[in-house]
């Protein structure tokens, strides 16, 4: 009786775990921004239309062509250059919603 429970429960980690860690191929101009919940991870590509650092932290704003939005992200690594078109994977870490217009934060994944 204990063998099949101690399988249950790592069988429903495993569920979870394998849920909640891929990525979603899926274009980012073909999801709803709306809809990515915080810490899923998204590919997505798009150009550089401004890039700076504040406070040891480095920021780059990108454009989605297809949906002509934009997203800013957080990075790590070097900043890209400024017109240059990327495709990076994303993983988003903050929500913040102001007189009704939702902003989101996202960050680089290597």
């Amino acid at each position: 009786m204990k063998k099949i429970l101690l399988l249950i429960i790592v069988l429903v980690v495993g569920v979870y775990y394998y849920n909640n860690s891929k990525t979603d191929n899926t274009p980012l101009g073909e999801l709803d921004l709306s809809k990515i919940t915080i810490s899923k991870v998204v590919i997505v590509t798009g150009v550089v239309i401004k890039n700076f650092k504040i406070l040891n932290k480095s920021f780059f704003e990108l454009s989605i062509p297809s949906t002509n939005k934009t997203i800013m992200i957080v990075s790590k690594n070097q900043l890209p250059k400024v017109g240059s078109q990327i495709s990076i994977k994303l993983k988003k870490i903050d929500v913040m919603t102001l007189n009704d217009r939702t902003f989101s934060l996202y960050e680089e994944i290597e």
